[in-house]
């Protein structure tokens, strides 16, 4: 008998693995290799896409992910006093009705932190929910609707202490607020932040999101910078693609 093996298999029974990302080294552009079980995936640094991340695009002001992307801001972007009014906006156009949008918060969860201090915004049932820890209890804002119609929404948080406040489509109608709780005022985060999702999203997370964003993002500002660009303005990303549909 002769055997036929799968693509990542060989030997005479197809009893050994192969590595195609020692073997082949097929992701080009310093694109991440992992092993699959049909082969290979590569993740593709910011400016990239492909199998092997072979073709070049230009990404700009309007991008899209789905589950597996992000775009990664220095956290200096972001970096309000106790005085000041921490703002951050985006457009947000998506059918999907959960996933991690926004996340600010420790370097690694790998690593001990004295501070379980985070700053999120993502899609609940298809409804923006804008939640942040300062050390003491979490505030945790939902907009008054959904927004995940197909349709581009304006999405704009605040923070000013412990209070909050979120808006939808510059509509005050559509605006909530809310508090932490507890005395502290301060969002003390080390780590940078995080546009489309993280990786690891349920531990980061601890259990609030299972799935990162799915879906277009455009217009972005974090405090007064503005709108940022793509690959220009960020320090890192994977799987980010030009969003087609703009509108």
């Amino acid at each position: 008998y002769r055997c036929s093996c799968p693509v990542s298999y060989t030997g005479e029974k197809c009893e050994v693995e192969i590595n195609l990302c020692l073997a082949e080294r097929p992701c080009r552009n310093n694109g991440v290799c992992s092993v699959t079980s049909t082969g290979y995936r590569c993740d593709c640094p910011l400016g990239f896409m492909g199998k092997s991340c072979e073709a070049v695009i230009q990404l700009g002001e309007n991008i899209e992910v789905n589950r597996d992307g992000f775009v990664e801001f220095n956290k200096s972007l972001l970096s309000a006093t106790p005085q000041q009014e921490e703002v951050i906006k985006f457009t947000l156009k998506t059918t999907e009705k959960d996933g991690l949008v926004l996340w600010k918060g420790q370097p690694s969860p790998l690593q001990r932190s004295s501070s379980i201090d985070y700053l999120s915004i993502g899609l609940q049932d298809g409804y923006v929910v804008y939640s942040f820890e300062l050390g003491s209890g979490p505030a945790r804002i939902r907009s008054p609707i959904r927004i995940n119609d197909g349709y581009a929404h304006i999405i704009q948080v605040t923070r000013l202490g412990r209070q909050g406040s979120l808006t939808i489509d510059n509509n005050l109608s559509y605006s909530t607020s809310g508090q932490s709780q507890g005395p502290l005022q301060s969002l003390n985060t080390a780590g940078n932040v995080y546009l489309g999702g993280v990786s690891l999203v349920s531990t980061i997370t601890k259990q609030q999101y299972t799935e990162n964003y799915s879906g277009c993002i455009s217009d972005i500002y974090l405090q007064d910078k503005g709108p940022l660009r793509l690959p220009e303005d960020a320090v890192g990303g994977f799987n980010v693609r030009p969003c087609l549909n703009k509108k």
